[in-house]
């Protein structure tokens, strides 16, 4: 974009310039915040999240969780989350690498199976039992299950919800910064 020279005799008021240094803002603002989608979110891993780590989280709170493995190798387990009266508030399935964070009365947890690329992120209102939003994180991977394995991790850091995965089958690492509110996508990398 291309501007002419301004002088003593040009009105700043001039609709023309106006127009132009709109535009100009527009195309600034528009490069920003299309270069803060794509830029690089903080890797935060700690070494092998699993289920208990993310229990001991709880400790001194309203809520406790228990992981109830499963009956056979083939199958997965549970997790629950319950209140101080031991009431079981909401249960979904998981495994002992399972992650999950809660934060005001909502439960934020990954469901998915270590062996295939289907990672689903759930965020439930523990008051209610109700799924406020679900995301299923867009990757793909063969279908092979000796070919496949990923881990997730969850961190509530402010007011986002980041989600890391590890994608061993082409050690891959992947990051969503999400809304907690409604489960929209503010970031990712790469």
């Amino acid at each position: 974009m291309k501007f002419a020279a301004v002088d003593a005799k040009t009105s700043f008021n001039s609709p023309v310039l106006i127009t132009k240094v709109k535009a100009l803002l527009l195309n600034i603002c528009g490069m920003a915040v299309a270069t803060l989608v794509r830029a690089e979110i903080p890797w935060e891993w700690p070494s092998d999240p699993t289920f208990e780590d993310c229990a001991k989280t709880l400790k001194g709170s309203q809520y406790s969780a228990k992981y109830i493995s499963p009956q056979t190798d083939f199958e997965r387990g549970t997790a629950e989350i319950a209140n101080v009266g031991g009431k079981v508030l909401y249960h979904w399935p998981a495994h002992p690498m399972t992650s999950f964070v809660i934060r005001d009365d909502r439960l934020y947890c990954s469901d998915y199976i270590p062996y295939r690329p289907d990672i689903k992120i759930a965020c439930i209102d523990l008051l209610t039992a109700k799924v406020i939003w679900n995301f299923t994180l867009p990757l793909d991977g063969p279908r092979v299950i000796l070919q496949y394995s990923n881990k997730v991790n969850l961190a509530l850091r402010n007011d986002k919800l980041f989600v890391f995965s590890q994608q061993w089958w082409k050690e891959g690492k992947f990051s969503w910064e999400l809304s907690p509110e409604t489960g929209e996508v503010l970031r990712q990398s790469p």
